[in-house]
């Protein structure tokens, strides 16, 4: 009896339906994954692209000539 006992106890794994209705839940949030990636595109161009930018034209200020004789 003891055995029986320690099955009910299972837990059993989600049935298929029920996964599928958890990701129709999570999948209606396009607004906040659009937001995420566009904070996530504004870091990059001013942490990585904006300081490149500002250091090429910072060498090549008084021309390509003054680069070559450094």
């Amino acid at each position: 009896m003891a055995a029986a006992a320690a099955k009910t106890n299972v837990k059993q794994p989600p049935s298929r339906e029920e996964l599928t209705n958890v990701h129709e839940e999570t999948t209606g949030f396009k607004a906040v994954r659009i937001i995420l990636i566009a904070i996530s595109f504004i870091f990059i161009f001013l942490f990585l692209v904006l300081p490149l930018i500002t250091v090429l034209t910072e060498a090549f200020r008084q021309g390509f000539a003054a680069y070559q004789a450094a």
